[in-house]
């Protein structure tokens, strides 16, 4: 089962609460999307020579994506 920050914000959204803060927690996932959002474009800038470097860049940047999840909205 993949899980994406995307697909945890949305469930967070459709929790029904009875106390506290869920906006704090939907601005933290956010926060952790920009941030995972950054590190992939630096990781775009990354200079690599030889299969084995090319296959784990590739494969971390794929792992990032994953993990941001892709908003059908946005996306």
């Amino acid at each position: 089962m993949n899980i994406s920050i995307h697909m945890i914000a949305e469930t967070v959204e459709k929790i029904d609460i009875q106390s506290g803060d869920k906006k704090t927690v939907l601005e933290n996932l956010k926060h952790a999307e920009d941030a995972l959002q950054r590190a992939l474009c630096n990781m775009d800038e990354f200079s690599v020579q030889g299969r084995n470097a090319v296959d784990a860049l590739f494969g971390c940047m794929m792992a990032v994506e994953a993990i941001i999840g892709e908003d059908p909205e946005n996306g």
